[in-house]
């Protein structure tokens, strides 16, 4: 995935969006990370552990609507 992300930016984006575009693109995977390692820390402290399957699942419902709302062609 990372090796396609530059090489998708520089064909499909606008000149003016390229290096923001590439700059959001690089740092959400680092980021995600470690923003996932903080939330789950802090969920842990407060929560039970089963409460990290029951935040995911239900964060998943908005994306599988989405899914399921796409056209077929």
């Amino acid at each position: 995935m990372v090796v396609y992300q530059p090489v998708w930016t520089d064909t499909f984006c606008k000149e003016s969006f390229k290096s923001l575009a590439l700059t959001v693109n690089m740092l959400a995977a680092p980021l995600g990370i470690v923003g996932g390692y903080i939330l789950t820390f802090i969920m842990n402290k407060k929560l039970t552990w089963e409460w990290s399957f029951y935040i995911q699942g239900l964060s998943l419902v908005p994306c599988f609507i989405f899914i399921l709302m796409i056209p077929e062609k």
